[in-house]
């Protein structure tokens, strides 16, 4: 393909079609759809009652898988333009788990004013003592529920939920912007380099 277009013109090409499949996996969890369009599998009541008492605006998503806040489907998926593709992956960035940051506030500034700490200081770590990343979470609700160091696997309550990937129309999709993007490129640099080998 290099022979027709170059690296630079490929580049936005390929990280435009990034960006589209990023936001087509968000459309995913927001719509509450497996990659093959079926529903996710719900909730257990315990986890619904235990968002529902959370408060700060998760009580709203409740019953909705990966949507305690917007910031699973913001800030996991990443993207990079490698060679002549795009490969699309979880981030292994540390994930901002809104309740034990709350919790940790609160225990800095009880501490902070002298008040004696019933417990130790809340953390963002997992079972191998690493701090939770986006990754671990998505392992975690992923269907088969990995085992990520977080959360043992295999949780009964938590069947998981297939919604990393991209189905065949998604394909089809992105298939048909990288065609319609690259195609008048190809063809302009067809012509100039028939113009420049005429003019030899």
């Amino acid at each position: 393909m290099n022979s027709l277009i170059t690296t630079q013109q490929l580049k936005p090409i390929l990280d435009d079609i990034g960006a589209q499949a990023i936001q087509l996996l968000r459309t995913r969890i927001n719509s509450q759809k497996e990659v093959d369009g079926s529903p996710f599998p719900p909730l257990a009541s315990s986890t619904i009652r235990a968002k529902q008492r959370a408060g700060g605006g998760v009580e709203g998503n409740a019953t909705l898988r990966m949507k305690a806040t917007n910031d699973f489907v913001m800030n996991a998926y990443e993207y990079k333009v490698e060679n002549d593709g795009v490969r699309i992956f979880i981030s292994k960035k540390i994930h901002k788990l809104s309740k034990i940051a709350s919790a940790r506030r609160k225990w800095e500034t009880n501490k902070a004013k002298g008040k004696k700490q019933k417990t130790s200081k809340p953390t963002y770590t997992n079972s191998r003592g690493e701090m939770v990343t986006y990754e671990d979470i998505a392992l975690y609700n992923l269907r088969g529920s990995f085992d990520c160091g977080w959360r043992k696997p295999g949780n009964p309550g938590n069947p998981g939920a297939d919604f990393f990937g991209l189905s065949k129309s998604n394909e089809e999709k992105l298939n048909k912007i990288f065609v319609a993007k690259i195609k008048p490129i190809i063809e302009t640099n067809i012509m100039n380099a028939i113009v420049n080998a005429c003019k030899k």
